[in-house]
């Protein structure tokens, strides 16, 4: 099993278990220097703390203990579906071979998240400096940005691990449900609850982003500068959920849907054996016969049911309606936004002030 995966120093590095460890010590540090920075300058007045750089930086360590061995959550997870012959492997390929080629292309991903990370971490710093020029900024950008690149390298590790590398897609391996496994989900459990768990890290930067981009109207320090930025972080949090969790869900609910199709067929003929049995059941007198006839009826309505209630996503209806319900809160601000500067209220008062007239 890997564990918190070692990538090395190539040409573009990506961020490693020392790297992450490092970081996160780094970042304890700089808190407790600008926590006492701040106390210095602004006594009890925390109005006037630079609280969105202090809690950034606690929701930057908290996300990078989260993602703590997401290779070997992966790993154990893929494994079971494997155990359970819910995936299969195809063109000779083997367990090792698999997840290397999965670790493989997750190194890609992550460079080039990495990568997209920095550009706009970089842009929203651009748009700030714009308003409000201060070279104090500048550093602290940098500094943003290459934290953007080790955020993003994890990021592009949880997108490319919720896609299974796209090795389902090209026919390495495929996805077998079987409508009749315990754990309600067609046996894609594990991968449903690894799915969960990643799209809960991902959604830490959204959540901060949309909580701040809401406070500043209100907060007593000016961060003004910061709207347009924040609007412009989110739209790529967002997109980077979509990445990493929805259309993961979504390829995997095709796949649920496509079989259940099949097992349909299946159930559909079992219902006319069903009937057939009860009514040789009614016209049968030997007892003995009758006991083996009702078990038969028994067990093919279990697997009737089985199947007509499999559900065709890989969690539970409950943990996805959350989900949902959550996400769609976090585009409040780009909605908010978007009719802010598109929606004339004078000019729609005064069409509403006619209509009565």
């Amino acid at each position: 099993m890997v564990q918190d995966k070692e990538y090395g120093f190539g040409f573009i590095p990506i961020c490693g278990c020392t790297c992450r460890k490092l970081t996160i010590k780094l970042l304890w540090l700089f808190f407790a220097l600008y926590l006492i920075y701040q106390y210095y300058a602004f006594r009890f007045s925390f109005g006037q703390w630079d609280l969105l750089l202090l809690s950034g930086v606690v929701a930057f360590i908290i996300g990078l203990y989260l993602v703590a061995g997401i290779p070997d959550k992966i790993e154990k997870a893929l494994s079971r579906l494997i155990d359970r012959k819910i995936l299969i492997f195809k063109n000779q390929l083997t367990r090792e071979d698999f997840f290397k080629q999965l670790h493989k292309k997750a190194e890609i991903w992550a460079r080039f998240l990495g990568f997209v990370a920095c550009l706009f971490m970089a842009f929203a710093f651009i748009i700030s400096l714009e308003e409000s020029f201060k070279w104090p900024r500048v550093f602290l950008g940098i500094a943003e940005t290459l934290g953007a690149y080790i955020g993003g390298s994890y990021i592009g590790q949880m997108v490319c691990y919720g896609l299974l590398g796209g090795l389902h897609v090209n026919g390495s391996v495929k996805i077998n449900i079987d409508p009749f496994h315990l754990d309600g989900v067609g046996g894609l459990k594990p991968l449903g609850d690894y799915l969960f768990h990643q799209a809960m890290i991902v959604a830490i930067p959204a959540i901060f982003l949309a909580i701040w981009w809401f406070l500043f109207p209100f907060w007593p320090r000016d961060y003004h500068h910061w709207g347009d930025s924040y609007l412009f972080l989110l739209a790529g949090a967002l997109l980077i959920e979509i990445l990493s969790f929805v259309i993961p869900m979504l390829i995997y609910h095709n796949v649920m849907l496509d079989q259940k199709n099949k097992w349909i067929k299946e159930a559909d003929a079992m219902s006319n054996h069903i009937r057939d049995l009860q009514q040789q059941l009614n016209a049968e007198e030997n007892e003995e016969k009758k006991k083996i006839q009702l078990a038969q009826i028994e067990e093919m309505t279990k697997r009737y049911w089985a199947i007509e209630n499999l559900t065709t996503w890989p969690i539970d209806v409950k943990t996805r309606r959350k989900f949902e319900l959550n996400n769609l809160l976090l585009f409040i601000p780009l909605v908010g936004d978007l009719a802010k500067n598109n929606f004339n209220l004078q000019h729609a008062l005064e069409l509403i002030k006619g209509l009565a007239q």
